[in-house]
Order: C-alpha cells, then sequence, then structure tokens
C-alpha cells in the first residue's frame, strides 16, 4: 500500500505502532533531549528573525509611503479615495499579514 501525505501516513503508523512504554537508551533519550532543545532554540531565533524583519519591512514601508507620495503615481493614489481596485489591493495586502502572522504563530506553538 503506498502512502500519500500526513494523514494516510499517520493512520499507517497507528495501524503498526502500539501504545505503550518503549524503553530507550540513555543515549537516545539524551539525544532527544538536545533536540527538544535545539528546536526550542529555533523558535526564539526565529521570533527574533520576524521581529527584526516585521520592523525593517514597517521603516521600509514608512520610508517608501513617504517617497511615493511625492511622486505623480502617489498623488494619483492618494486622489483615487474611493475606488474599489485600491481597497480591494489593500484588502490582499492585510489578509496576506494576518496569513504570515498565523504562520509564525502555529510555528512557534509547534516549538513548544
Amino acid at each position: 500500500r503506498r502512502v500519500h501525505g500526513l494523514r494516510d501516513g499517520g493512520t499507517a503508523l497507528k495501524a503498526v505502532l502500539s501504545p505503550g512504554n518503549v524503553e530507550v537508551s540513555p543515549q537516545l533519550a539524551h539525544q532527544m533531549r538536545l533536540a527538544r532543545a535545539a528546536s526550542g532554540a529555533a523558535v526564539a531565533v526565529s521570533a527574533v528573525v520576524v521581529k527584526g524583519v516585521s520592523a525593517m519591512a514597517r521603516s521600509i514601508g514608512q520610508s517608501t509611503a513617504s517617497a511615493i507620495g511625492q511622486t505623480e503615481v502617489g498623488k494619483l493614489l492618494a486622489e483615487t479615495g474611493d475606488n474599489p481596485t485600491v481597497a480591494a489591493a489593500k484588502e490582499v495586502t492585510v489578509s496576506a499579514l494576518k496569513g504570515v502572522d498565523t504562520l509564525f504563530s502555529a510555528l512557534e506553538n509547534a516549538g513548544r
């Protein structure tokens, strides 16, 4: 039987594995503790990187918005006001940022 995807793989493993206490060597237990510590550290580093990238993006966004506002294109965009296309573009951008936040939160919680 060929297994596709995580769900099928999980079902196949449940069929083969039986619950109970599993004895592992002290060396494997030590390696597992190190792996858990490393994954926690990776999550912490990821959080710092995301915060740094967010701050950088915010700064670049403010600088860019100011510079664009002074151009002909910026002035034209400012005049569009109730343009549905501009409103849709803003909505897509906000939704994308919410998606990135959701993904980061899930990764952070998975590392705990």
